[in-house]
């Protein structure tokens, strides 16, 4: 087997473990953010759940969110974290990594 090969071989190994240790991710809808300071100070609140392994915030109006394996996030947790922020909450919908 040549290097090319195995390099494949090792590389769609470590996707698969990955796939098969991650979490849940979830996408959030709000209203656009027009503040950098405001979605990250978001950011960083959805970042100190214990459960959230993982946070990019679309300024357009779209959080996406990563659990760390084997926890689900409820959605009127999220909502209130949301809102909290001063952020309209429209949905949180589960997604494929």
């Amino acid at each position: 087997m040549g290097w090319r090969a195995m390099a494949s071989v090792v590389l769609l190994a470590a996707e698969a473990v990955a796939a098969a240790g991650s979490g849940h991710r979830y996408a959030i809808r709000t209203n656009p953010m027009t503040c950098d300071y405001c979605a990250y100070d978001l950011e960083q609140a959805l970042l100190r759940l214990p459960s959230v392994s993982g946070v990019e915030i679309d300024i357009d109006g779209v959080i996406y969110l990563t659990t760390t394996p084997g926890h689900v996030l409820g959605a009127d947790r999220i909502k209130a974290l949301v809102l909290d922020h001063g952020f309209d909450f429209h949905a949180m919908t589960e997604v494929n990594p």
